[in-house]
């Protein structure tokens, strides 16, 4: 993937269809804050883009047709979210895999962009291992996640 300075990040989509026309517009939401930003060359999901952990097909198809349209001009990066998690394991297992091309990375475990500087740290049930890894980042680098995190780390 190609380092770029301009990257738009969404957080927390909760696609769900149980209230009539709620997916749609939630759809047709993301993909005008992206015809909007036609200068970002990158897009960046930090996850829980769906709000049940088993979702209908309905959820995925809709994400499908975003991520589709999305990646026509731009990279997608899509960090796994607790929500977006087939369970409470750690081990990534996620639907969101579904969505993965040559222009959509899905990110189920940790990763590091060097080309960007970036990192990429998911959902862990696990506290000690986002701390870890929030300590362990190389200097420099912007860290992108799905975790909540009060303080400061030395």
């Amino acid at each position: 993937m190609v380092r770029s300075t301009k990257t738009l990040v969404i957080g927390d989509l909760h696609f769900d269809d149980r209230l009539m026309g709620m997916l749609d517009a939630q759809k047709e939401a993301v993909l005008q804050i992206c015809r909007e930003n036609d200068g970002c060359s990158n897009v960046i999901f930090l996850g829980d883009l769906m709000m049940h952990r088993h979702p209908r097909p309905t959820v995925l198809l809709a994400l499908k047709e975003v991520m589709e349209e999305v990646s026509r001009t731009k990279l997608v990066y899509i960090l796994r979210g607790n929500h977006d998690s087939v369970n409470k394991s750690d081990d990534g297992v996620t639907a969101l895999s579904l969505l993965e091309n040559n222009k959509v990375k899905v990110i189920t475990q940790t990763w590091i962009d060097e080309l960007n500087k970036w990192v990429f740290i998911p959902h862990y049930e696990d506290d000690e291992r986002i701390k870890n890894y929030l300590k362990n980042s190389p200097q420099g680098y912007m860290v992108f996640g799905h975790f909540g995190y009060n303080g400061v780390l030395d």
